[in-house]
């Protein structure tokens, strides 16, 4: 398979929402780094993006739309966590919440949580609109190697196994920070683009 490479400016998002539909494998940038993408409902495509990063046994995060109904998804959205959600998203900010049974299985490994993220970058919010319904984003790397930041990279260590890679200026190349929202009290899990303090100052 040829991997097509174009660049965000010139990608057209209804045409890659078609492309996920059919099952297929894209890589583009949400805003903070390079990411496997597939529709999250897609039991063989997000199976095939597990064997591609050797990812056994390990959740993924999935964005959503701004404009989406989280209810289709999540359960027991507490009113701290929508305040958290309503400061901190769209932004690089992971939320882990309870999940609704509509995620592909490999998705969640069978955990009763999921991690939802949305993303600010508008081309990815068209994309989200236009598929309707959560996207995988896991990060473009052999699970516990470094991520990939260059599309040449990603090209010649997964070319073979994906049909596009959307090439972005600006990327954080930084990962989201994620926050556990399943308890009463929120938990801090990973420290990245958004500071621990940020998020400390807010839920005081």
């Amino acid at each position: 398979m040829t991997t097509k490479i174009v660049h965000q400016k010139k990608a057209n998002p209804i045409e890659i929402a078609k492309a996920l539909k059919r099952g297929k494998i894209i890589v583009f940038c949400p805003d903070t780094i390079y990411g496997f993408s597939a529709i999250a409902t897609d039991n063989i495509a997000c199976e095939k993006i597990a064997e591609l990063k050797h990812r056994d046994n390990k959740p993924m995060l999935c964005l959503v739309g701004k404009n989406f109904n989280l209810s289709n998804y999540v359960s027991n959205l507490s009113f701290q966590t929508k305040k958290i959600i309503d400061k901190f998203w769209p932004g690089p900010l992971t939320i882990i919440l309870n999940k609704k049974d509509v995620f592909a299985d490999i998705v969640t490994c069978g955990a009763k949580t999921i991690a939802l993220r949305c993303p600010q970058d508008d081309w990815c919010q068209t994309l989200l609109k236009e598929v309707n319904c959560p996207i995988v984003s896991t990060s473009v790397n052999l699970s516990g190697e470094p991520f990939l930041t260059s599309v040449n990279e990603i090209e010649t260590k997964f070319g073979r196994d994906i049909d596009c890679i959307i090439e972005k200026d600006g990327c954080l190349n930084q990962q989201s920070t994620i926050i556990d929202c399943t308890q009463e009290v929120p938990k801090i899990i990973r420290t990245g683009a958004i500071s621990e303090k940020d998020l400390l100052k807010f839920l005081k």
